[in-house]
C-alpha cells in the first residue's frame, strides 16, 4: 500500500523521477561548497540566478542541514559515509595530537591525512645523511566506507571530482579526484613565493616567502623553493630550482626562465603552467639523483620596480608524488586532455591575498583562472558521462565569501568603502558564475535528468574573533607555567599537571582526560559535571565590545555524535553565534591576551558557528519526501536511488522516502 501510494506520489510531481530497471540510471549530483539558502534566494529574487530559479520551480529548494560543527571536510565527510564525526572520525580542521610517534603531545595535527610514518627517510649508503621521502606515504584518516565504494560494490559507475576529505583518494576502480586537503608540494596549503626589488620589502611571511630579486645588467638572477632536500644529522634545507628574468623594459615584457622552461611576463598578468623539478639528492659519487616535479605558475606585477608572485608548487599531475586520483592514471590522463591544472585542494591564492602579498583584484583575477578550469573540467566530466553516479564539486562561491565578506558588509570592522567602490560585489558575482555552471549542467544533460545540487553550509559575517584558551586561562581551567604566557604560542609553557580542559581546532574544547591524552588529569567520573560548568560558563560569555553573547550553544559530543570513534571527539563543540567565531591562533593552540578582537583579517566571511546559523542547500528535481534533510542523508538517497538500502552505520535516510 505504502509503495503504490509512493509511486502514485512520484507521478504527480514536477521533474525527475528515480531511475528505472527500462532506463539506464544516472544521477549527477553538484556540490557547491558554501552556498547560502538566504543569499541564494535573494539573488533569485534580483534576477541574477535565473537557471537556478527555473530549476527550484521544476522541483524542490530548501535548506539543508549541516554538520555540527560546520566545518567543510566535517560536512563532506557526513556526505560522503553518511555518518556523523562519532561514525568518520573527522571532527575539526585540526585534532591534537596522542599518538607520540607523530609528533609532540596535544599540538595540532589535521585531521584528514597524515604521513605514516612521519619524516620517512632513506638513508644514503656509506654515509651520514638522508632525504625525506616527500613527508612519508599519504593516509585517509577518515574513517567509513564511501557512497561511490557501495557503488561499485554493486557494479554501478561512479565518477567522483575533487570532493574534500578524500585525500589521498580511498582506493576503488572507479573514477575520483581528490580535493580540499590535497597539500602542495612543500606539504602545505599555499606556500607562495613573492620576488621584489624593493629591499626594505623582503620579509618573513608565515605562509610563504618574500625574495630579493634585484636586477643586474638587466637579469634577474633568483629560485624557486621546493620541498625538502636532503639533510643530515636532523637538520633539512629546501630545494631550489633556478630562475632567471630577463627584462625587456622598452616592450614591457620579461622572459621568465625556470631551470629551462619559459614564459613571457606582462605587468597585469598570469602565466600559463611551468613544469619544474627539483633535486632532492644528487651524488655523483655514488650514482644517486632523486627528483621531483612540480608545476608553479607566475603572476607579473610590475617590471619597474619588480615585482611577481608565484603560485604555491603544485603537484605534478603528469608524475603525482602522492596518490591523487584513482586509477592512478587518471591525473595524467586529464592532463593530456585539458593541459595542467591545480592539484592543490584549495587553490584559491588565499594565503597571498590574506597576508596582503596580493591585491583584491590580483585575488579576484585567479580565482577566475580556478573557475575557467573547474568548468573545463565539468565539460569533460559530462562529456564521458552515460550512466552511473556523477559528482562535480566546485568552489565558485566558497572561498570568495571568505576572503572577500567585508568588501561589502559595511558594519565588518574591515570595511573599506574605496575598495568596495573599485571591485563591487564580488560575493553576488561568484553566485551568478555558479548560475553560468548550472546553466552549462542543463544544457549538456536536459531538463529531466535526476539531478541533486548541494552544499556542505551557508556563510554569516566574521566580525569578532574570540580567544577560547584565553577564556580557559581566565577561569582557571588551564594553568600556565609560573611566570609563562602562551601568548601567540600554542602550548608551548602549559602546565598540564593542573589544566583540566584545552581549545584546540576552530571549535572545539577537550578535557584534559586521563587515560585518552598522553599527560591527563581528569578523571572519567569528574568529566560530567566539569563539562556542564564549562558548558554554562562559555554559553554566557558577552562581547563587552558588541554586548553580544558569543555562543549560541556548547554541545556535548556525548549528545550528538553516534559511531565507533565517540570517545575520541572534543568534548565541547562550540557553536558560535552570527559575526562571531574562533581565533586562528586559538585554533592553534594559542591564548592570545584579548579574549575578544576585532577580525581584521581578509577571511571576513565564515560559516564555523553554530550548525543553526549556516545550513546548507538542497535543490533537486527528485522528489524530496521530508522536510528537514541533511547531508547525512544524501549518501543514503544516492543508494536508495540505484536501489540500494543505507549500510547499517549510516545514520541518515533517503529523501526520496
Amino acid at each position: 500500500m505504502m509503495r503504490a501510494a509512493l509511486l502514485l506520489t512520484l507521478a504527480l510531481l514536477p521533474g525527475a523521477t528515480p531511475a528505472s530497471d527500462e532506463a539506464p540510471k544516472r544521477l549527477l549530483v553538484l556540490g557547491i561548497d558554501g552556498m547560502d539558502p538566504v543569499l541564494l534566494q535573494r539573488y533569485m529574487d534580483q534576477g541574477r540566478m535565473p537557471n537556478f530559479q527555473a530549476f527550484a520551480q521544476r522541483g524542490s529548494f530548501r535548506p539543508l542541514g549541516t554538520a555540527n560543527p560546520p566545518q567543510s571536510p566535517v560536512a563532506w565527510s557526513n556526505v560522503i559515509t553518511g555518518q556523523n564525526p562519532g561514525g568518520h572520525a573527522v571532527f575539526d580542521f585540526l585534532h591534537p595530537n596522542r599518538d607520540p610517534d607523530h609528533g609532540p603531545a596535544y599540538m595540532p595535527v589535521f585531521s584528514t591525512a597524515a604521513a605514516d610514518p612521519v619524516g620517512m627517510t632513506m638513508p644514503i649508503p656509506g654515509t651520514d645523511w638522508e632525504i625525506p621521502l616527500s613527508g612519508g606515504e599519504m593516509r585517509l584518516l577518515r574513517d567509513g566506507k564511501s557512497f561511490w565504494e557501495h557503488l561499485e560494490d554493486e557494479d554501478i559507475p561512479a565518477q567522483v571530482w575533487r570532493i574534500p576529505a578524500n585525500f589521498p583518494p580511498v582506493e576503488c576502480d572507479s573514477l575520483t579526484f581528490s580535493g580540499m586537503g590535497t597539500p602542495d608540494l612543500q606539504g602545505g596549503y599555499g606556500t607562495y613565493s613573492f620576488y621584489t626589488s624593493n629591499p626594505l620589502a623582503v620579509r618573513k611571511v608565515d605562509s610563504g616567502e618574500v625574495l630579493l630579486a634585484a636586477a643586474e645588467d638587466g637579469v634577474i638572477r633568483t629560485h624557486l623553493t621546493g620541498p625538502d632536500q636532503m639533510r643530515k644529522s636532523g637538520k633539512g634545507r629546501k630545494s631550489r630550482a633556478p630562475l632567471t628574468i630577463h627584462l625587456d623594459l622598452e616592450r614591457e615584457a620579461a622572459l621568465l626562465d625556470l631551470d629551462g622552461q619559459t614564459a613571457i611576463l606582462q605587468p597585469g598578468k598570469w602565466t600559463e603552467w611551468l613544469g619544474v623539478d627539483f633535486t632532492l639528492l644528487e651524488m655523483t659519487g655514488l650514482d644517486m639523483l632523486a627528483t621531483v616535479p612540480g608545476i608553479v605558475r607566475f603572476y607579473c606585477r610590475s617590471l619597474e620596480p619588480f615585482e611577481m608572485y608565484a603560485s604555491p608548487v603544485n603537484m605534478d599531475p603528469r608524475s603525482p608524488v602522492q596518490p591523487m586520483a584513482t586509477p592512478d592514471d587518471a591525473t595524467e590522463n586529464l592532463a593530456e586532455r585539458i593541459g595542467l591544472f591545480y592539484t592543490q585542494g584549495m587553490a584559491e591564492e588565499t594565503k597571498g591575498y590574506q597576508a596582503g602579498v596580493l591585491t583584491v583584484e590580483e585575488f579576484l583575477s585567479q580565482t577566475k583562472l580556478v573557475d575557467e578550469e573547474s568548468r573545463v573540467m565539468l565539460d569533460v566530466a559530462l562529456s564521458d558521462w552515460d550512466e552511473g553516479l556523477l559528482f562535480f564539486y566546485l568552489s565558485t562561491i566558497d572561498l570568495p565569501c571568505h576572503m572577500l565578506w567585508n568588501v561589502t558588509d559595511t558594519e565588518h570592522p574591515g570595511y573599506d568603502a574605496e575598495r568596495h567602490a573599485r571591485v563591487g560585489d564580488p560575493i553576488a558575482a561568484s553566485y551568478e558564475e555558479a548560475d553560468r555552471h548550472l546553466g552549462r549542467v542543463i544544457e549538456a544533460i536536459g531538463p529531466d535528468t535526476p539531478l541533486m545540487i548541494i552544499s556542505d553550509h551557508g556563510f554569516a559575517p566574521f566580525h569578532r574573533k574570540f580567544n577560547p584558551n584565553r577564556w580557559l586561562v581566565d577561569h582557571g581551567y588551564m594553568t600556565l607555567e609560573p611566570g609563562k604566557d602562551i601568548g601567540r604560542e600554542a602550548f608551548l609553557d602549559v602546565d598540564w599537571t593542573n589544566t583540566v580542559a584545552y581549545a584546540i581546532g576552530f571549535q572545539s574544547i577537550y578535557l584534559n582526560l586521563r587515560g585518552r591524552e598522553i599527560d591527563g588529569v581528569v578523571r572519567p567520573e569528574q568529566a560530567a559535571d566539569l563539562l556542564t560548568e564549562i558548558a554554562g560558563g562559555l554559553e554566557a560569555v558577552v562581547d563587552s565590545g558588541t554586548g553580544k553573547r558569543a555562543i549560541r550553544r556548547a554541545a556535548r559530543a556525548t549528545d550528538i555524535y553516534v559511531g565507533a570513534h565517540v570517545a575520541e571527539a572534543p568534548d565541547l563543540l562550540l557553536g558560535y553565534e552570527s559575526g562571531f567565531a574562533g581565533s586562528d591562533m586559538g585554533a592553534l593552540g594559542a591564548a592570545p591576551e584579548a579574549l575578544f578582537e576585532d577580525n581584521m583579517s581578509a577571511w571576513s566571511g565564515n560559516h564555523l558557528m553554530d550548525p543553526s546559523v549556516v545550513p546548507g542547500v538542497l535543490l533537486t528535481n527528485l522528489p524530496a519526501m521530508h522536510e528537514a534533510p541533511s547531508l547525512v542523508d544524501i549518501a543514503p538517497t544516492i543508494l536508495d536511488f540505484f536501489g540500494l538500502p543505507p549500510s547499517p552505520e549510516m545514520v541518515g535516510r533517503s529523501i526520496l522516502n
